[in-house]
């Protein structure tokens, strides 16, 4: 799906096949994605406010520079997915530590 700068405010992607999807600066305000499949989707710099990403597989998605502000991610899968420079306000279940190595050691 080629979807650049589209508005999805409130759409329901629900179980939708969104593997290698660009939604680069899109408007998905308050849009679900409850299991769908965004693997390898571009996302830079979309506003996803309040969006629901419950059991969503967002494996290798980039996220970065978008507005994830009061979205939901729940059993969401996040394998290798990366966050650069977003808007994680009131999320629940972002991975605020992203960046952080899971296994530090010095």
């Amino acid at each position: 799906m080629f979807g650049q700068g589209a508005s999805f405010k409130s759409t329901r992607f629900d179980g939708a096949d969104l593997t290698f999807a660009r939604l680069t600066q899109g408007k998905f305000e308050n849009a679900s994605f409850y299991a769908a499949n965004l693997e390898m989707a571009w996302l830079t710099k979309a506003d996803m406010t309040g969006a629901s990403f419950e059991d969503a597989n967002l494996q290798e998605a980039k996220f970065n520079n978008a507005n994830l502000g009061n979205a939901q991610f729940t059993g969401a899968i996040f394998r290798f997915a990366t966050f650069q420079n977003t808007l994680m306000d009131g999320c629940e279940g972002c991975p605020h530590d992203w960046m952080i190595p899971k296994n530090y050691t010095d």
